[in-house]
């Protein structure tokens, strides 16, 4: 096993089973969604860096983001307004339990603003640091 598929040091007492990107990226090149018509295969280099990059997204509950599926789950909020609920998740190299916190009191907000506008969720928000 290489070490690319490895957690970080700091979580090796962390149960969890870790897959290399290159083995979830050769699966979903492979089979793709099921059930959907876009095939993960087909994603640009442009969009598998950004997703690389990204290190927390909130994505509306009962969603598919196969390309964020490797993320871990932090936690969920439900909108105060409407009670859509959306997860809270990190990209595995930047598992932050109080970020996490921060960044709930922030889509808090942004979720309240959006209803002032009256301007309907996302399905995929991305967090701040």
């Amino acid at each position: 096993m290489s070490s690319s598929c490895l957690p970080p040091k700091h979580l090796l007492n962390v149960p969890i089973v870790m897959v290399c990107r290159k083995e979830i990226r050769d699966y979903f090149a492979k089979f793709g969604r099921q059930g959907g018509k876009t095939r993960a295969g087909k994603m640009t280099a442009e969009r598998r860096k950004e997703i690389e990059q990204m290190k927390a997204v909130a994505v509306k509950k009962g969603q598919a983001q196969p390309d964020v599926a490797s993320f871990w789950e932090m936690g969920t909020l439900r909108c105060d307004v409407c009670g859509e609920e959306f997860l809270i998740r990190h990209n595995p190299a930047f598992v932050d339990k109080k970020n996490a916190e921060k960044q709930a009191h922030w889509l808090e907000k942004v979720l309240a603003e959006e209803h002032e506008r009256e301007k309907k969720h996302p399905d995929r928000i991305e967090l701040p640091d």
